[in-house]
């Protein structure tokens, strides 16, 4: 994820203008090279910026406008004798029952007349019981095939679902200060972690060669537990399994856990329990923390101990 804070006038709250100015610091900071594709939706509708990217080494997948001349021309196209279609993947949509969904393949597309880079393009034709939807998608990638096409228009729900993840775990719209500078950084922060936690889980999972889906990175899910000066992470089911299989020393030891969590909840111990005498996090998780290093052998060493 790239993210640039820019300073706002009047007018340029849009989508293109604020697009613009993030591929210019991007460009900027990695030189040219970095960025090969850039897939956008049609809020970016821009022939000359279009252009302007394709001409500096990036190329580009748009979905076009439905009042566009292309658009219109795109979809004269496939209505012509022998037009072609090609079955694709239908569209993972919650709503039932999911469309038929084909593919038309066009070449040589040159009424963009504010774009002057040579373009092909796709139709798609989602066929649902009761009605045919279209789309319009085009390109200044000229190897492409339609499926790959097709491809990089589904990858940017990616982009869609990253701003859903940041919005609803990780406190994006939640911002506690109103002065502009805390604000600012608190986002760039949730930015950075963000983005370190996707980069480290993409390289654990090419070490690993697994193929499974990467589960979805949230804020919580994970447990850490520190000892001394030594930390390990856990899933909830790794914490489980240190449980059940330790099943008679934690029962050994159930009162004085359950205070020991209440108090660092910030919660009073219940009547029946003791109330801890230690500090919150230290030997008051002796009974958790004793069976970690002989259950795991991922433990961190961080100095000076994080909190």
């Amino acid at each position: 994820m790239l993210w640039n804070f820019t300073q706002r006038g009047p007018g340029e709250d849009a989508d293109l203008t604020q697009g613009k100015q993030l591929l210019a610091a991007a460009r900027e900071a990695w030189g040219p090279g970095v960025i090969r594709r850039l897939l956008v939706d049609r809020g970016f509708v821009d022939g000359a910026w279009v252009s302007e990217i394709k001409a500096g080494g990036i190329d580009v997948v748009i979905g076009l406008r439905s009042d566009m001349d292309l658009y219109e021309d795109m979809m004269g196209l496939t209505r012509l004798p022998g037009t072609k279609w090609l079955p694709a993947t239908a569209p993972k949509l919650h709503r039932k029952p999911l469309p038929k969904r084909h593919l038309c393949h066009l070449t040589d597309l040159d009424t963009w007349s504010s774009c002057t880079a040579p373009l092909q393009g796709i139709v798609i034709r989602d066929t649902y019981p009761d009605r045919v939807e279209y789309q319009c998608l085009v390109t200044t990638d000229l190897t492409l095939t339609p499926r790959q096409i097709h491809a990089y228009s589904r990858d940017r729900w990616a982009i869609e679902e990253s701003f859903m993840d940041l919005t609803l775990y990780w406190g994006l719209d939640h911002l506690g200060s109103c002065r502009l500078t805390v604000a600012t950084a608190q986002m760039h922060f949730i930015f950075l972690a963000y983005t370190l936690l996707h980069l480290f889980a993409h390289q654990q999972r090419l070490a690993s060669g697994a193929q499974t889906p990467t589960p979805r990175l949230l804020p919580g899910r994970e447990i850490t537990a520190y000892w001394g000066d030594h930390y390990a992470v856990l899933l909830p089911s790794q914490l489980i399994s240190i449980i059940l299989d330790n099943y008679q020393a934690w029962l050994a030891n159930r009162d004085q856990l359950i205070a020991a969590l209440r108090y660092c909840e910030g919660l009073p111990p219940p009547a029946s329990s003791p109330t801890p005498a230690c500090t919150p996090g230290a030997s008051c998780w002796r009974p958790f923390v004793t069976w970690l290093p002989t259950w795991s052998t991922s433990w961190c060493s961080t100095s000076p101990r994080a909190s």
